[in-house]
């Protein structure tokens, strides 16, 4: 028999008080992944191995200084030519089964009309 789960309190925050509000912006970064469905879900449903994985970008704007940021950048459009540690993880990765992507987040941001000088940081995990 599968045990109950049990909740679990969440811990106070502490956020401290601000007028401050930010605008966020998804974007659509135009790389798809595929991966091994086994990473996700097992037993993996029959005919199902493979899920296809969108990467989205966030632009984060605060509404009173106009400052900007911009959370993740997804995957270079020539992610081959990218960090050591990047390229060889999806090369060896058995469970990479596919990488598409169109366009990288630059372009995709200066065409919606964004100067990318605007952008005072990228917050990469």
């Amino acid at each position: 028999m599968v045990d109950q789960i049990q909740p679990k309190l969440v811990p106070e925050l502490s956020i401290p008080v601000s007028d401050s509000i930010v605008f966020v912006q998804a974007i659509d970064t135009t790389m798809l992944l595929s991966l091994d469905i086994s990473n996700f879900v097992e037993p993996s449903p029959p005919g199902h191995q493979i899920y296809d994985v969108k990467a989205v970008a966030f632009l984060i704007t605060n509404q009173k200084t106009g400052r900007k940021v911009l959370f993740d950048f997804g995957i270079r459009k020539d992610y081959w030519n990218g960090p050591p540690v990047i390229v060889n993880g999806l090369k060896d990765s058995k469970n990479v089964k596919g990488i598409k992507c169109g366009r990288g987040v630059q372009d995709v941001l200066v065409d919606a009309g964004e100067k990318l000088e605007d952008i005072e940081a990228v917050i990469w995990r």
